[in-house]
């Protein structure tokens, strides 16, 4: 039977607002990266010369959103929501804040671009231009499916509040040994994708490459996949596809 108290409401709120900030923050962070065909960085910063302080300003804003989504993450940050009562929402805020300080770094991020040659530049080439936008559209589209392949609701804080109002227990404890310990070992689990929207651009400017080579080595380190979790995200994926041809 649902709740309807006002702890239930204020969590449901406070996950459709969460919902909706990430969505918006996610469709920005799209244009950020992949919205401009050369490659460069959709900022309004820009800077025609190479500094330390323009290189220390966006070393520290990718810092400030590496460091709030890896706390967050951890397993004393479920434990104080737990004690706190708020551990259906833990996702919820933990998706926020990460935003927020995605939003932060997009926001104030310095794009470098120096009259002298850039790391690579191949933005003449319009077949290449156009070789890498198919790549950057593909990417984007095998990441969200895999979202949905695993468990979108969830990644998205929907169902733990769902759970909780419904007094359903914890969403991720009703799942299969194997789901759970994909979801453990998994944190990033469209790496190799995002390393296509970082990687496949025509230039590469230096603050790109900063970006690029940070955002790769942070998810790299973090994630621990076997064997086992690619079959069972093979088997979802074949599951998934079944059902929707299933479907009339």
């Amino acid at each position: 039977m649902a709740k309807t108290s006002l702890k239930s409401i204020v969590f449901t709120v406070i996950s459709v607002l969460s919902i909706l900030y990430t969505f918006s923050t996610m469709f920005k962070f799209i244009l950020f990266v992949s919205g401009n065909s050369s490659g460069l960085l959709d900022v309004a910063q820009v800077q025609h010369k190479v500094s330390a302080s323009f290189i220390a300003q966006d070393l520290s804003l990718i810092s400030i959103f590496i460091a709030v989504h890896s706390v967050l993450a951890t397993a004393s940050a479920r434990e104080v929501f737990l004690y706190l009562g708020l551990n259906p929402i833990h996702r919820s805020v933990y998706n926020s804040i990460s935003c927020f300080s995605l939003e932060l770094l997009m926001k104030y991020w310095v794009l470098i671009l120096p009259d002298i040659p850039l790391i690579w530049d191949k933005s003449d080439s319009s077949i290449l231009v156009y070789v890498c936008q198919v790549f950057q559209a593909l990417a984007w589209l095998c990441i969200f499916a895999v979202l949905y392949i695993l468990d979108f609701a969830e990644f998205i804080g929907a169902k733990q509040v769902q759970y909780y109002v419904e007094d359903l227990g914890c969403p991720l404890l009703s799942k299969t040994a194997e789901a759970q310990s994909v979801f453990k070992n998994m944190r990033h689990p469209v790496v190799s994708s995002f390393l296509i929207v970082l990687w496949c651009v025509p230039s590469m400017t230096i603050d790109r490459f900063i970006l690029a080579s940070i955002l790769t080595l942070y998810p790299l380190h973090m994630s621990n996949i076997s064997d086992k979790d690619y079959a069972y995200v093979r088997d979802m994926y074949a599951r998934k596809n079944y059902s929707m041809h299933r479907t009339p």
